[in-house]
């Protein structure tokens, strides 16, 4: 199985497209709300989800509401981040295990308008959050704090917690 991680974004996006138009079209028995994988000889299967909803598990087991192409990011030990809904952060482990990081129920780390991701080296999540008008951080042990913008709309620039930040919705680490 070809890793996801090998690929570039763009072949991810074009393959994604492809398939999102192949899994949409008039032969298509359903909607599929899930991660798909794309093995080496080209068979296509589903790794995470495929009903629709909002819950952790493995595999088919866990279910996605709305998943937002290009955002998502993956982290150093191949797992993939995906936004669902704008309010969800969910992790897909390699093996297809899902599990919600932020949620807008209060129980976990709360987004409301979570649009960009990205991961650094040590496997620390980034976020924009469009309707905060922030970037946070997301540790791996799950501690959230905010590293940019005031949380007030506008494009005033200053220190990272002062400045303003018209709804962000990307961000990138080196």
């Amino acid at each position: 199985m070809a890793r996801a991680s090998d690929l570039s974004a763009g072949e991810v996006l074009r393959s994604f497209g492809m398939l999102r138009e192949h899994l949409r079209g008039p032969l298509s028995p359903r909607r599929i709300y899930g991660i798909l994988q794309i093995s080496s000889n080209g068979r296509i299967g589903i790794l995470a989800g495929g009903d629709y909803g909002i819950s952790d598990g493995q595999g088919t087991q866990a279910k996605f509401a709305n998943l937002h192409m290009g955002c998502f990011a993956f982290g150093p030990d191949g797992s993939l981040f995906v936004t669902d809904s704008l309010t969800c952060v969910r992790k897909i482990t390699r093996s297809g295990t899902v599990t919600t990081l932020a949620d807008s129920s209060g129980r976990q780390l709360q987004f409301r308008g979570a649009r960009g991701l990205a991961c650094d080296a040590e496997g620390n999540l980034y976020i924009a959050d469009s309707s905060e008008c922030r970037i946070y951080k997301v540790t791996v042990n799950r501690g959230s704090k905010p590293v940019a913008g005031s949380g007030k709309r506008g494009l005033e620039d200053g220190p990272v917690q002062k400045a303003s930040f018209q709804e962000p919705t990307g961000v990138a680490v080196s």
